[in-house]
């Protein structure tokens, strides 16, 4: 990284900076991506989340009236 670095030095000062900002772009670019990206997940996981507590509800009472029919 540090002999990259004193290389772009002897080409030239404004190439460094073009590609400074570019990197900055980039990395801005990949972190809002990112974020969607997780966004995203976290709100499919909180929907999963949902549907498997649901579906465990569901299945505790159609068991609770499962039994009270059997026993009455």
């Amino acid at each position: 990284m540090v002999i990259l670095i004193t290389m772009e030095k002897y080409i030239g000062k404004e190439r460094t900076k073009t590609k400074k900002r570019k990197k900055r772009m980039r990395k801005m670019d990949w972190r809002m991506r990112n974020l969607g990206v997780r966004r995203s997940i976290e709100w499919f996981g909180l929907l999963s989340y949902i549907r498997s507590l649901l579906q465990l509800l569901i299945n505790w009472v159609l068991k609770r009236l499962f039994q009270r029919k059997f026993l009455t």
